[in-house]
């Protein structure tokens, strides 16, 4: 869908036969392909730097802040915000930037007779511009549309190493651009649109420690799947579900040591050790299954090692997810 559906009939003496068009743009794709073997001899065909500098633009790059967002409300501290980007208002944003070397009817009638090969040129660049920065592969992507979000929280500053990953119906989606706009306003597009956001810690580093228990004061920990036994194991390292629900996990209560010289904090090991024994040993899966000790190694001792995985505390994650109504709603 085109905003100017009178272009074609405006413009239809001006136009080279489709059959013309059709072959330049095949050879505008192919030579796209690869940047190193761009060829610039090729009737017609825009300069590269050009391409470059237009499918920045409709990934955003250069846009004032304040065309995103007009008002500060609008993108309020500790808020994130859905978007999709509208290819009309790209395709004339695109016109609007090329409009400056237009300074004859002839100028016009040339962008006019190629405006589709000049968009289709940049929608397929603009797969590009991250993985070139970042050495890799170019991405391959059917779906031209162009979603994302911007988010405004300390979390941004904080995690500058943050993880984005984008799903829709659990494949990931390539991702277009992911820049921080300034020093807590994250913004990140999609090449399509997902039902599924993740917001991950960066696993810059392994930690050990508790987590607070449902009490006041009380601290616990959530007991993990060893590998075992052999012949139905528990996953090794996932955490362990005590019902249908995925918020509800086995955990296994800590205490700290008391009179340990005046040092507070302390955890008591043995009597932990023996609570994720006692955990393992009364555990049953959501669909029945009772592994007992066999769960442990060597005859159910809760070794160093088997310690040191329930204590491990893993990269904080926040997910966002498209109700499924809403999401149909949207294609519809």
């Amino acid at each position: 869908m085109r905003s100017w559906k009178d272009r074609q009939s405006i413009f239809s003496l001006a136009m080279p036969k489709s059959s013309v068009q059709t072959s330049a743009l095949r050879q505008l794709n192919s030579s796209a392909a690869n940047s190193v073997n761009y060829d610039s001899t090729v009737e017609n065909a825009p300069p590269k730097d050009i391409v470059d500098w237009l499918a920045q633009l409709t990934l955003l790059q250069g846009v004032p802040f304040e065309y995103l967002v007009p008002y500060s409300a609008l993108l309020p501290h500790e808020s994130i915000r859905f978007f999709y980007i509208d290819e009309n208002w790209q395709d004339r944003m695109v016109d609007g930037a090329i409009s400056v070397g237009v300074s004859s009817t002839q100028d016009n009638m040339f962008n006019a007779a190629w405006y589709e090969a000049l968009y289709a040129e940049v929608q397929a660049q603009r797969l590009k511009i991250r993985t070139d920065m970042r050495n890799q592969e170019a991405l391959s992507s059917s779906d031209s549309t162009i979603s994302g979000f911007l988010f405004r929280s300390i979390v941004v500053e904080a995690w500058p190493g943050i993880e984005i990953v984008g799903t829709k119906d659990k494949t990931p989606l390539p991702i277009l651009r992911m820049d921080r706009l300034s020093s807590g306003v994250l913004l990140c597009l999609f090449a399509g649109v997902p039902d599924d956001v993740q917001f991950i810690e960066p696993g810059e580093g392994l930690h050990f420690g508790l987590l607070d228990g449902q009490a006041e004061g009380s601290s616990e920990v959530l007991v993990r799947g060893l590998g075992l036994p052999e012949n139905q194991p528990l996953e090794g390292g996932e955490q362990l579900i005590t019902s249908g629900s995925s918020d509800n996990y086995l955990t296994a209560p800590a205490t700290f040591r008391s009179n340990n010289n005046g040092q507070e904090g302390v955890v008591n090991m043995q009597d932990l050790q023996g609570a994720i024994k006692t955990a393992f040993s009364t555990y049953t899966t959501p669909d029945g299954y009772q592994p007992g000790l066999s769960a442990l190694p060597e005859d159910g001792t809760v070794t160093s090692a088997a310690m040191a995985v329930q204590l491990v505390r893993g990269a904080g994650l926040m997910d966002y997810q498209t109700p499924s109504s809403a999401h149909q709603q949207d294609n519809e």
